[in-house]
This record gives structure tokens, sequence and C-alpha cells, in this order.
């Protein structure tokens, strides 16, 4: 499945980077919605209204997909320079925190990815 190698190529990326500035957070942003966004839409297009978009396998990507693109609203509304603050400090301060929920937001994906695989297999197993 394309998708899903997509999404585990994406997240050994996150882990490849460090965390430590704005420019990675905001490259994290431009990935996920350049790589995956695309590729979530067309499943949930080509699955949603089909009865395998009701299994288990749909829900599990779809959850995956949703964990790994919430710090994006985080970075749209907090990631920039505030008046009252130092730009360095305020991006400093925001940057952590956007790492710390994007830390948080990568272990639910990957356990909704280990989910996904363990009903992969299972599936593949019943069909042989």
């Amino acid at each position: 499945m394309v998708l899903l190698k997509t999404m585990k190529e994406f997240r050994a990326w996150i882990d490849e980077r460090k965390r430590k500035n704005v420019r990675f957070m905001r490259a994290y942003k431009e990935r996920i919605e350049r790589e995956i966004r695309p590729s979530i839409r067309e499943f949930d297009e080509k699955y949603r209204e089909k009865e395998e978009g009701q299994s288990p396998l749909f829900r599990l990507m779809m959850e995956a997909f949703s964990w790994l693109s919430r710090p994006i609203g985080l970075m749209e509304t907090e990631l920039r320079p505030s008046v009252g603050m130092g730009v360095f400090l305020e991006r400093w301060m925001v940057t952590k925190a956007a790492e710390d929920y994007l830390k948080e937001c990568c272990q639910e994906a990957d356990h909704n990815l280990d989910e996904l695989m363990k009903e992969i297999e299972l599936a593949s197993g019943l069909k042989k």
C-alpha cells in the first residue's frame, strides 16, 4: 500500500531531524501537506463510501494521519512573533511546545500504524 509506505517514510524523516528550530517545524508542515495530504484525500475518496471504508483499516489509517497533522494547526496559529516578546524567545518557546506536541502525536500515530499492520497481517493470514 503506497499510502502506508509514504507515512512510514515520513515518520522516519521526522526521527532523523533535530526538532530544535523553527525551520524544521516549517519543513514538517510543508512536507506533510505536500506528501501525505493528497494521498490521504485519495484514500478517503476511494474508501469512505464503500464497505471497506467502514473497516478498522480505514479508521486506523485516518486516525494515524489525524495525529500526524495535528501540530500543523498549532504552527499555523502560534508560530509567529508577538509584539510584546522578543522574536527569538517567542519562536523558541512556541517551537519547543510544537516539538513536544509533535512527539506526543507521533507516538499516537505510531500506535495506530502498529495496529494497522497487525490488522493487515491478520487479514492476509485469513485469505491464505
